[in-house]
């Protein structure tokens, strides 16, 4: 598709609010990006980082091949701090039960960048997690669009149900309880299902079903998608679990992302890990519901 629909709601700064209300929360939950007003010249010097770069706090090392000085791990811890302060700021709703998992500057033009196949964003996908999977937490991302000029380009398309729909024309979703979606795989089922990763059976479930979507032909040539602008210097929060999202564009972004726990939601009934439980239900059980 050539024309897509164009959407900004973009506003100055000063007009945002300084935390997020109940309302802002449900329209975040339930799939809508929300510009917020952080500072982005906060962190302009990552501009002269010309690789990109994935940090992971937990381990305090870079998680991929950064040709960076080591000088710079101390920027990136920095970085993950006061993106975390902010955010615990911002939404205190989430303060307690927030977790930043990884870190990324995305320093290539999307454009022209080039990908395994596995890693293409400029393909309609979800977001399985950070570094680690979610074990069904949601994943939220803080974005700062840090170049100067440009503005950064998404397509925004289908929602988790979509999605899950979509792929139950195909494969049997099978029903199971949310203990049973984020238990720890034990030893004997994975003697029986073959599947030896670390993964639990929500995250092995979100991975085919990106694969799915990422391999799907027809889905990424015709699902109705609407382009998303963010300009220079803007910032946004978004749920990037629970609906099909594609990088188009752009340059020279901070990319936060975090896992929050179902326990600080106000929609968790929205959350892709509930809303895989419901549908895997009987269909009489899913309209009774």
């Amino acid at each position: 598709m050539s024309d897509f629909p164009l959407q900004s709601n973009y506003a100055d700064v000063n007009e945002l609010a300084t935390t997020l209300e109940t309302r802002q929360l449900e329209l975040l939950e339930q799939g809508e990006i929300l510009f917020v007003p952080f500072d982005t010249t906060t962190f302009a010097d990552l501009q002269a980082a010309p690789v990109e770069v994935l940090y992971d706090p937990l381990t305090k090392r870079w998680a991929n091949n950064c040709t960076l000085a080591d000088s710079w791990l101390s920027r990136f811890e920095e970085i993950t701090t006061a993106c975390e302060s902010w955010l615990r700021s911002y939404v205190p709703k989430y303060a307690r039960e927030i977790t930043i998992d990884s870190v990324a500057f995305r320093a290539e033009e999307e454009a022209t960048r080039t990908r395994r196949f596995a890693e293409r964003d400029d393909l309609l996908h979800i977001d399985l997690g950070g570094l680690r999977p979610s074990s069904g937490q949601r994943v939220l991302k803080l974005c700062l669009n840090l170049h100067e000029t440009d503005p950064r380009v998404w397509a925004l398309s289908e929602s988790w149900p979509e999605l899950l729909a979509r792929y139950a024309s195909n494969t049997k979703i099978p029903n199971r309880t949310r203990e049973e979606w984020t238990a720890n795989p034990q030893g004997f089922l994975r003697l029986f299902t073959g599947d030896w990763s670390p993964r639990r059976p929500f995250d092995t479930f979100a991975l085919r079903l990106l694969n799915f979507l990422k391999e799907n032909n027809h889905f990424q040539a015709r699902a109705v998608r609407k382009v998303q602008i963010f300009p220079a210097g803007s910032a946004w929060l978004s749920f990037t679990d629970a609906r099909s999202y594609a990088q188009l564009r752009g340059q020279a972004a901070l990319e936060v992302t975090a896992l929050v726990s179902h326990s600080v939601l106000t929609l968790p009934e929205l959350s892709p890990l509930a809303q895989l439980e419901k549908f895997g239900q009987p269909s009489e059980k899913r309209l009774a519901g």
